[in-house]
Order: C-alpha cells, then structure tokens, then sequence
C-alpha cells in the first residue's frame, strides 16, 4: 500500500484531538499535511481511511455510504477512549459531508470543520445515477470533470474512475445530510475554495445559513480549487483550523 494510503495518527497533548476525514476517491494522504501541521502545533490528528478506499474501484463499488459513516464514528470512538479532552472531527468533500452528518447526530465533541462539503450538486445527469449504474459501472475522472485536471502541489492518492455504484451512495448520503442540516449546533468552521471545479460554492452558503450553531464561521479561499489541503492557500487554510480549535477548545 503506498503512503498516501496509510492512516496515520499523530499523538500530542491530550487537550485537543482532530479527526481528519478525506474525500471520496480519495486517499488519507489528502489530509495528512493538515495533521503534521497540527501535530508540529501540540495538537493530535488522526487521519482515517474509509472502507473500499485504497483497495480497487470494485471494492469501493460494493460499499454503503452508512459503512462509510460508521468509520467516522469508530474513529471518534477511538479517540473518546484515548481520553482526549476536546475532539473536532474535520472532512474535506465528502469527508466533509460525513463529518456533517456526525454533527447532525452528535453534539457531544468540540467542534466540527467541513472544507468543500457537497450537500446538493444541482446537476441533471446525477437523476440518472440509480439507473445508469446498471449499464456503466466505471466512470472515468476525465468524462465527469469539467474543464482541465487540477495539478495540486502536494501528491495523494485517489482513483482515476469513479464507480458508478457508490456516487449512488454518495447521493444518498447528500440527501441524508440535507435535511437534517438544523440538528448541528456544535461550532462550526466551513471553507470552500473560489476555484472548486468539484463543488460548487453554493454548498458552502446553504450549509451556514441551515446550520443551527450558535458559533459559526465560514471562510472563502480566493485561490483554491477542490482539494485545498494540497494547494497554494493550505498555509493560511491550516492556520485557520488551528485557530477555530484553539478557540472552542473548553
């Protein structure tokens, strides 16, 4: 398994621990620069890997979005059972719709931190996932992306096809999170990047104004595409992160 596939659990101070969450496709690798920069801050992170991630597309094609959602909460379990006195749980896109979902269900951790979250994609081609997935598996990364491939300055792994199978799960899990958006009320830190070609900046803005959180935040990136813990802002992304668990840490 190569490295961007290995969790990866950075153990500090016993204050503040942050579960890190990466995306759909996707590998921990994506989130590890954000846990060595919080580890070099005295703050533990703890990067997980979803199920069917890092294996092969077939084996993500057989997982439920639920499967995906019990390994948020087993990661935070983890760490309740470490003893760490504040726990923030933080996803980027689809892990950051996870993590919204874990704040829909729980409000018994110190904050949450969605960077990218898709709760609606207001496209018409998605209506015809439940049926589609029959005929065509596999959808290669190239068809579904809109304009040229991002290049990011840090590499991690991820999947050059998306199967068909689990973008229904994912839906589901977008539909699920939607409509329950109210429950959260933990603090809230929410970012999206100005260049997302993946998720539309929309989503930031209907998951702050449906939140119910008394403390919330939401941060806009001016020069950051989709994967944005890998990309030209991430110093100032990291800071921020540091930041908001600092200040909501009891």
């Amino acid at each position: 398994m190569e490295e961007s596939c290995q969790p990866f659990y950075f153990e500090q101070s016993k204050d503040i621990a942050v579960l890190l969450v990466h995306g759909f496709t996707g590998s921990p690798g994506e989130m590890k620069p954000l846990g060595e920069y919080l580890a070099t801050k005295n703050i533990t992170a703890y990067g997980i890997l979803l199920p069917g991630h890092c294996t092969s597309p077939e084996d993500m094609a057989t997982k439920k979005w639920t499967m995906w959602a019990s390994a948020v909460e087993d990661g935070f379990q983890k760490l309740k059972n470490d003893g760490y006195k504040n726990i923030f749980v933080c996803g980027l896109s689809m892990g950051g719709a996870l993590t919204l979902y874990f704040a829909e269900n729980h409000n018994d951790f110190s904050g949450m931190i969605s960077l990218a979250a898709p709760v609606e994609i207001r496209d018409p081609r998605l209506k015809l996932i439940p049926i589609y997935k029959f005929f065509k598996p596999f959808i290669p990364k190239e068809e579904a992306q809109k304009g040229p491939e991002i290049k990011y300055e840090l590499y991690h792994f991820s999947y050059d096809v998306i199967p068909v199978r689990a973008l229904h799960e994912l839906l589901k899990l977008l539909k699920a999170v939607k409509k329950n958006l109210s429950r959260i009320t933990v603090p809230a830190l929410i970012v999206h990047g100005k260049l997302d070609e993946t998720v539309p900046t929309y989503n930031a803005e209907v998951i702050y104004n449906s939140i119910s959180s008394q403390h919330k935040e939401l941060l806009w990136l001016e020069k950051s595409h989709h994967v944005m813990t890998l990309d030209v802002e991430r110093a100032k992304l990291f800071e921020a992160v540091e930041n908001f668990v600092r200040k909501h840490a009891k």
